[in-house]
C-alpha cells in the first residue's frame, strides 16, 4: 500500500469505525480478500466484532495487508452501502491537509498581533461561532474587561462576588496528557493545550503545564506540589484544568484519570487516581491558602464507555469495552457527611460529558468541549460570571457539536460555589 493511502486511512478509521457495522463489513472485507480466515486475530476481533476498539484495529490492520488492499477497502464499503465513506476515503486530499497541518504548528508557535480590544471582532452573532468540522484549531483573541466587575451594586440584592482583582488573578495547572503506551494518543488535545494556556495567560493568570507523557506517581506528586504552592496566599483563585482518558469510577459524580502507562486493564483500588482525589488535595483543610477563594475543576475526558450516538470523524477520551469498577463508599475521597463541614466549599467541577459516557474528540482540531470552552472564554467573559460561561459552553456544544443523533452534554456540580465569579479578564489596577 502507497503511503498516501495510508495516510487516508490513519485520517479517517475513527471516522469509519463509528459509522459502520462490522458484522455487515467484515463479510466483504472476507470475500475481497483483505484478510484470510486462518489470520492469526481474527479469532480475538471475533469475540466482540461490532465494539469500536475492535473496528479500529481492524481497519488500521488493512494498512499491513498489500499493495491492493485500500482498493479493494473502499469497494467493500461501497458494496456494503456506504457509498459516501468510501468516497470520502478514497478523495481524501492528502498534500492540503498536510500543508493545514503546517500551517496550524506555525500559527501554535507564533504571537498572535491581532488587537484584542477591537469589539468588531466579537460579534455573538457573526459567523465565528459556527463551526462543526474546522480543520484549523481556534486562534485564542481575548476580549478584555475595562472594569472590575465584583463591585456590589448599591441598593440591589443580589448574590455576593468574588473578589478577583489580584495580579496574577490566579494560579491554573493545565494536565494535559497525550501520549500513551498502551492506549490510543491523543494528539490533536496538543491544540487544547496550547490554546487554554494561551487563554488564560491573556486573561491575566499564571499558568502551570504539565509535560504531554505523565505516568500515575509524577502526576500525584505535581498534584500535591501545585497544592501547597504558597503564592495562592497572594491570588484570587485556582484552575485546575485536566484532557486526558478517562473511564467511569462507580460514584456518578466522579471518574478514573488514566495516565500515561495504564492499559485497558484493570488497576488495584489503591493504584488509582479519582477526579474527587484530585479535589480533595484544594479543599480548605488541605489548601488552606485558598479559602474562600473560588477553585474551579475542569475535566476533559471519558467518564465511562457509552457512546450517546455516531457521528463522522470523531474520537473519544476513554478505554473502549471496559466495564466500570464500583468501588467501595468508605474509600471515596468525598462523601456526603464531610461536604457538610465546609471542608469543600467555594468548589465548581465541570465534566465534559455525563457519567457513564464518552467525551469526543476532533481528531484535528482538539476536544469540541475545550474548543467551546476556549471560544466562549475569550469572547464573553469580560462581561459574563463563570457560572454563566460555562452554561453559555454547554449551549453551543449542544447548538454545534450536535449531528443527527450525536451529542454530548456538559454537566456541573457546585460544592459551596454560592457567588459570581467574574475573571475581568486582562484588567488590572495601575498600582498592581
Amino acid at each position: 500500500m502507497n503511503e498516501n493511502d495510508r495516510k487516508r486511512i490513519d485520517l479517517s478509521y475513527e471516522k469509519i469505525a463509528g459509522e459502520v457495522d462490522m458484522n455487515i463489513l467484515w463479510a466483504k472485507l472476507l470475500e475481497n480478500r483483505i484478510f484470510n480466515f486462518d489470520d492469526c486475530n481474527i479469532a480475538a476481533w471475533k469475540e466482540n466484532l461490532n465494539n469500536y476498539d475492535t473496528k479500529k484495529q481492524i481497519i488500521n490492520c488493512i494498512k499491513t495487508r498489500g499493495p491492493y488492499a485500500f482498493k479493494n477497502f473502499v469497494t467493500s464499503l461501497e458494496q456494503c452501502g456506504y457509498d459516501d465513506l468510501a468516497k470520502n476515503l478514497s478523495q481524501l486530499n492528502i498534500d492540503s491537509i498536510i500543508q493545514s497541518q503546517k500551517r496550524m504548528s506555525s500559527e501554535d508557535n507564533a504571537t498572535s498581533s491581532t488587537n484584542s480590544s477591537d469589539d468588531e471582532d466579537f460579534k455573538e452573532n457573526d459567523s465565528s461561532i459556527s463551526f462543526i468540522y474546522e480543520n484549523e484549531p481556534l486562534k485564542i483573541v481575548v476580549k478584555k474587561s475595562k472594569s472590575f466587575l465584583d463591585v456590589p451594586i448599591t441598593g440591589k440584592k443580589d448574590l455576593e462576588k468574588y473578589i478577583m482583582r489580584s495580579k496574577p488573578r490566579g494560579l491554573v495547572l493545565i494536565v494535559c496528557i497525550t501520549k500513551y503506551l498502551f492506549l490510543d494518543s491523543r494528539e490533536s488535545a496538543n491544540h487544547d493545550r496550547v490554546n487554554l494556556r494561551k487563554l488564560f495567560e491573556e486573561m491575566g493568570f499564571d499558568v502551570t503545564v504539565t509535560p504531554e507523557y505523565l505516568e500515575r506517581n509524577e502526576l500525584r506528586e505535581i498534584i500535591q506540589e501545585f497544592a501547597k504552592k504558597k503564592e495562592f496566599l497572594k491570588v484570587d483563585s485556582c484552575f485546575v484544568i485536566f484532557s486526558c482518558h478517562g473511564k467511569e469510577a462507580g460514584k456518578r459524580w466522579d471518574a478514573e484519570i488514566q495516565t500515561s502507562e495504564c492499559t485497558i486493564n484493570e488497576l488495584p483500588s489503591n493504584e488509582k487516581i479519582y477526579c474527587s482525589e484530585i479535589i480533595e488535595h484544594f479543599s480548605s483543610k488541605n489548601c488552606p491558602f485558598l479559602k474562600g477563594k473560588p477553585k474551579v475543576f475542569i475535566f476533559q475526558m471519558c467518564r465511562g464507555n457509552r457512546h450517546q450516538a455516531s457521528v463522522p470523524r470523531f474520537s473519544t477520551d476513554g478505554t473502549p469495552n471496559v466495564p466500570p469498577v464500583y468501588e467501595n463508599e468508605e474509600q471515596d475521597s468525598l462523601n456526603v457527611e464531610d461536604t457538610l463541614h465546609r471542608n469543600y466549599e467555594d468548589t465548581l467541577i465541570v465534566h465534559s460529558t455525563v457519567p457513564g459516557h464518552y467525551s469526543y474528540r476532533d481528531t484535528i482540531t482538539g476536544a469540541w468541549f475545550i474548543q467551546i470552552l476556549c471560544k466562549v472564554f475569550m469572547r464573553e467573559a469580560y462581561h459574563k460570571h463563570l457560572k454563566d460561561l460555562i452554561d453559555r459552553v454547554d449551549q453551543e456544544v449542544k447548538l454545534l457539536r450536535t449531528e443527527g443523533k450525536m451529542c454530548q452534554t456538559v454537566t456541573t456540580a457546585s460544592m459551596g460555589f454560592n457567588k459570581y465569579c467574574y475573571l475581568n479578564p486582562g484588567y488590572f489596577n495601575d498600582a498592581q
